[in-house]
Order: structure tokens, then sequence, then C-alpha cells
């Protein structure tokens, strides 16, 4: 056995390199894997590398009713697997953001739609990959006097590494019962120039991205072909590198101002994500291979998306028990 061969050490460092699924198959091979796999140094030290090296990416499609399930190390749409949602809702359950292979979710209806003093919605995180998820405790909202409805304006979700913990935060916009409201306040923050690489040809458009935990730009010189650059280094210009061009409209078609990249699959791959004004794959997820230049859609038209890390966190519960 493994065990009897190698120091702990290594085995680790072994185990680190794996994707959570044959982790979580690994726990039942013996008392000594299982403990091994998860110590909470292990589950961080895990974390930590795939973050690092911006592997073991996984795909949460929903398809309503249903949550779908791709590895990005496989990405393949026949790859798809369909997950098993802990939460039940008349309204449906929305995927609002990720951390660290956590979602957090909300009552659907929570976050596009006002709500009243006496209203309540249930805020949850869940780990697909170990199947667990917590149901946050709800925290009472306080209403300024002479408002009667709040709408939520943004969200996040994220980690503090100051205190160890995840933070889910809500922006409230409160109306008074008119519907009226005049209490504008406004956020100002630095903003630094980052200088852009050369172009032969000036005339496109540009996106901004993160690709890779690189700052991107998509530059689409219209009708002829679009260009992504990553910034290797971030603010110096020569680091800048163009990573492929796709010609129009061989690949996708033409289109305008409608694509947007996403990350890269193990293979090299790229998800790109297109907009309704794509001719060929209009409101698809697209897998793009830029030594092949060829692109096959991943998904369907229409299907809610979010880019997760597939992680060893456990959360409270187990899916399928209260």
């Amino acid at each position: 056995m493994l065990t009897k061969n190698l120091p702990e050490d290594i085995i680790l460092v072994i185990f680190s390199r794996l994707p959570v699924k044959s982790l979580l198959r690994f726990r039942s091979v013996c008392k000594l894997w299982y403990a091994l796999i998860t110590d909470p140094d292990f589950v961080q030290m895990h974390l930590s590398r795939s973050l690092a090296t911006n592997t073991n990416l996984i795909l949460i499609l929903k398809r309503y009713p249903k949550f779908l399930y791709v590895d990005l190390n496989v990405c393949k749409q026949e790859a798809a697997v369909e997950l098993n949602c802990p939460f039940k809702s008349p309204i449906g359950y929305r995927i609002l953001a990720s951390c660290h292979g956590l979602l957090c979710m909300f009552d659907d209806d929570g976050v596009v739609s006002d709500f009243r003093k006496e209203e309540v919605y249930d805020t949850f995180l869940w780990n697909p990959s170990t199947r667990t998820h917590k149901k946050l405790p709800f925290t009472l909202v306080e209403f300024p006097i002479n408002s009667y409805y709040a709408h939520v304006t943004a969200y996040g979700f994220g980690y503090d590494p100051t205190t160890d913990d995840y933070k889910v935060i809500r922006v409230l916009q409160f109306y008074p019962p008119d519907g009226f409201f005049d209490d504008t306040k406004y956020i100002v923050s630095e903003v630094k120039e980052v200088p852009l690489p050369h172009f032969v040809d000036d005339k496109f458009h540009m996106t901004i991205g993160v690709l890779g935990g690189q700052l991107s730009i998509l530059c689409n010189f219209s009708e002829v072909c679009v260009e992504l650059w990553v910034m290797k280094d971030y603010g110096v210009k020569d680091s800048w590198e163009k990573q492929f061009s796709i010609e129009q409209p061989s690949v996708l078609g033409y289109f305008d101002e409608c694509i947007r990249p996403i990350c890269y699959s193990k293979k090299g791959e790229v998800l790109l994500e297109t907009g309704p004004g794509v001719e060929k794959c209009s409101g698809a997820l697209v897998l793009y291979d830029p030594h092949k230049g060829r692109a096959s859609n991943l998904t369907p038209h229409d299907s809610r998306h979010i880019v997760s890390i597939g992680s060893l966190i456990s959360l409270d519960a187990k899916d399928g028990a209260e």
C-alpha cells in the first residue's frame, strides 16, 4: 500500500495534485487516508494549490428547475451531471456568487424583487463537490423611519482572511410608501490608469475581464477578427501577450461586442460566453480551441452559469439530511 512505502508528507503532496472527485472516493480506502484527506490543514493545502494553478475548475449550470455540474477538466456537454439541490422553494433559488468552491444562494425572488418588513428570505451556502450545505441565520433588516420596503441593489460573498471566515453582504435601498427615494449617496474610489498593448489598428471595441487570474482584454475588430490579450505582470505594458485571434465569420460567424472569456479548461481551451448577437451560437457557452481554431457549443441557449472551483470544504449538513 502507498502509505507503507512513502512518508506522510510525500503522500500529502501527491494528494494535493488530485481532483476532488478522486479524493472523496479515496476517503473510504482506509482510516489513515480518511484522516489525511479530511484534515483541515490538507483541505486548505489542496484549495491553495488549486487556486494557485487555476485547476479543479467546475461549471455550475442552472436550467430551471435543475442544476448541472460540468468538470472543466473534461469539458464536454455530455459530461454534465445533474445535481440534487438540497433546498426546496416554490420560487427556486439563484446562485449569486462562488468562493473557494462554496456557492452562495438566495431565494430567487429575494434578489430580483422588492421586499417588505415582514418578509424573510433564506440564504444558503452549498458545496456541490462534497454535497454539504449550510443554512445561514436570518439577519433582521432594520428599516429606517418612514421606509416601507427595500430593494436589493447589490450583493457580495467572499472570504475574509483576517477572521478566517466567509461573509455575505447585501446592499439595500429603502423606499417610503409613495415609492420615491431621494437620499442619494455616491462612493468615490481611486482610479489607476493601465497601459494598453500596441495595436496596428486602433478601431475596435474592447471588453475588460479577468482570465486565469490575469487582467484580460478582448478586442473586437468589427467583422474582421477578435483578439484576446492578457497582462502577465499587472501594470507593466510590455507584459501584454496576445493569446489568440478568432477570425470572423469562419468560426463564430459575425458578431459585435457579444463574447466574453470566462476561464481556461485543463486542455488549454477557452470558455467563452456569447451574447444574443453572435451569429452561429447565440446566447451559449462555447469552448474555443486556439490551437485548432475550432469552437464547439458546451451549453444550449439561455443557461445561467457560474464558474467555481472544486474544494474539500465541508459544511454543517449533508445533502439529503435535515
